[in-house]
């Protein structure tokens, strides 16, 4: 699959931590930042597990749609 999780919100209210939040995948993403507080440019931390252990040095892609 090209993509395990995705986020979308809606509003401004709710719960904004859903972001850090395991959902079991053997291959996860876990975003460490807010991402709805990152300014466009800057760094956002992740934690990358696999089979729920941490995985280091792997590379990524992040592909963001503002809308």
């Amino acid at each position: 699959a090209r993509n395990l999780k995705a986020l979308v919100r809606v509003g401004e209210g709710g719960d904004r931590r859903l972001h850090d939040r395991r959902v079991g995948q053997e291959l996860e993403i876990l975003l460490l930042d807010d991402p709805w507080s990152v300014k466009p440019g800057a760094e956002l931390k992740v934690q990358i597990l696999f089979r729920g252990k941490p995985v280091e040095g792997l590379p990524i892609k992040s592909l963001v749609d503002t809308g």
